[in-house]
């Protein structure tokens, strides 16, 4: 996960109408659709993993460069197997995985892919 959603449909806040700004971990622990008033008051103040997305228009997300197993280096390997990160996949909408992954659109990481796990 990151830290951006996009989409041009933002869901309403759960405190109020507006449309939500952030879907994120609240400061008593919870999570919530927030708009930027509640996520002001509310909101643990960390967008990322375990923390929360901001909700962005669809023409903002980046281009997806797809990657294919055949294309990766052996840093690029490194870091999958033994960083922090996710899994790349050949997957044309970007998706990430585990390292013994398959994202929904069926797209198996490159390290099964090659089969180093």
């Amino acid at each position: 996960m990151g830290d951006k959603i996009y989409t041009d449909t933002p869901p309403k806040c759960d405190f109020c109408d507006l449309p939500a700004k952030v879907d994120g971990k609240t400061n008593q622990g919870p999570w919530a659709n927030m708009c930027a008033k509640h996520n002001t008051l509310y909101g643990c103040g960390k967008l990322g993993t375990g923390y929360g997305q901001e909700f962005k228009p669809t023409s903002e997300k980046p281009p997806v460069v797809v990657r294919h197993a055949e294309d990766l280096d052996m840093d690029d390997l490194e870091d999958m197997v033994f960083g922090d990160s996710n899994a790349s996949t050949s997957c044309p909408e970007g998706c990430e995985v585990e390292p013994d992954g398959t994202c929904p659109h069926g797209y198996s990481s490159h390290l099964l892919e090659l089969g180093i796990i």
